[in-house]
């Protein structure tokens, strides 16, 4: 009986200095484990101090149609406290996150609006969609205009790159798109009727055609081809389609040196008339860039447009005297007035008229610059419109 109480008082007594050591050890390792947690907390405190400015309020995106949520959420930094008078450590609460969901007792709640500037961030924030100013967005674009002119002097260098004759084909489209029409229409079937010199004819009129075809087709794709860039980086959406429109212009240049060749050889010298050259090219190229402006709205909005587009062009090309006179075949004044509202029609009789002497009345040049004006301001300000929707993906 001694021997078993003696083993008993042994074991306890060893119990309890286990249980002592444990305790101890606990006190240590939370004693260390204070300074570390402070250390580590510190250290986020410091990266959060430097990624983001003190008390700054994050303005939630938008909602559908403009509209934006009547709270806001704020990061606010950490407050860290006295030093403690036993340990001589100090303590940080960490971040919270409060919202203006429930504003204090007695205080009104204001809701941030894009229409109220006093209560934008002072910090270079501004709400997502905010409508921006014209005069602003002309500046935005203008400050791009390094951007609008080198991408699509680029792309035309690096568009037959990989091809033998690499950028001759500027050349050689425009001249086998004429071979090929001249061929059928002037030697097959020849619908030449009333027209002196045939070849001259159907360059003009093929080439000032395929001009803003080649626009606006190319406008319409620049908003949706270009999705990633506008969801990435915030600019003027016009950008887009004005880049595209400065591309095509430079890529006329080659296709005006053969129409001015092809109107040379067939013994047409320069007249007073040439002066105007410039004016209808710009005419011709603002009408152009507005329609390219509408053709890219709504085909982000309906891209069933993209494959529509080829199909309205076909039926303009042979309804706005391409390939053959209209003056031959229309003699009522009535109708070839109405031809003034189809604007493909009015550029190229322009063209002729300035080039060659083709007839032409006061009605089409009206025209051309009333279609250049109304199309410009109409499609700039549908564009501009929808400018905080593209991108989404709603």
């Amino acid at each position: 009986g001694a021997g078993i109480a003696g083993i008993a008082g042994i074991a306890g007594a060893g119990w309890f200095i286990a249980f002592a050591g444990a305790a101890k050890s606990s006190e240590a390792t939370r004693a260390n484990a204070v300074p570390i947690v402070a250390i580590f907390q510190r250290t986020i405190l410091d990266f959060d101090s430097t990624a983001s400015p003190p008390d700054c309020a994050m303005t939630l995106p938008a909602e559908r149609h403009g509209r934006h949520p009547s709270h806001r959420v704020s990061i606010r930094p950490p407050h860290t406290s006295a030093r403690t008078s036993g340990d001589d450590r100090e303590t940080h609460e960490p971040p919270t996150l409060s919202s203006d969901l429930h504003p204090p007792r007695g205080t009104k709640h204001r809701p941030m609006t894009s229409s109220s500037p006093a209560h934008q961030p002072s910090d270079g924030l501004f709400p997502v969609g905010r409508p921006t100013p014209l005069g602003e967005y002309l500046r935005e674009l203008w400050a791009r205009r390094d951007y609008i002119v080198r991408v699509p002097l680029n792309e035309l260098r690096s568009q037959n790159a990989h091809t033998l004759l690499g950028g001759i084909w500027l050349v050689l489209n425009p001249l086998l798109q004429v071979g090929v029409y001249f061929l059928v229409f002037g030697v097959i079937m020849p619908i030449d009727r009333g027209v002196d010199s045939y070849l001259v004819f159907l360059t003009i009129g093929v080439f000032t055609f395929h001009y803003s075809q080649r626009v606006i087709s190319d406008g319409a794709r620049s908003v949706v081809s270009s999705m990633g860039l506008i969801r990435t980086l915030r600019f003027p959406r016009a950008t887009l389609p004005l880049s595209n429109s400065v591309g095509q212009a430079v890529a006329f240049g080659p296709v005006f040196v053969v129409m001015l060749v092809v109107v040379f050889a067939h013994g047409n010298a320069p007249t007073m008339r040439w002066l105007l050259l410039p004016v209808l090219f710009v005419l011709q190229s603002l009408f152009s860039l507005g329609a390219s402006l509408l053709a890219a709205r709504f085909n982000h909005l309906y891209r069933d447009l993209e494959n529509l587009l080829p199909f309205v062009f076909r039926l303009l090309f042979y309804v706005s005297g391409v390939l053959y006179s209209v003056d031959h075949y229309v003699d009522d004044d009535l109708l070839r007035g109405l031809f003034a509202c189809n604007p493909m029609y009015v550029y190229v009789t322009a063209w002729r008229w300035v080039m060659v002497g083709d007839p032409a009345t006061a009605v089409e040049a009206a025209a051309a610059v009333i279609w250049a004006v109304v199309t410009l301001v109409v499609g700039f300000t549908v564009f501009r419109a929808g400018e905080s929707g593209y991108g989404s993906t709603g």
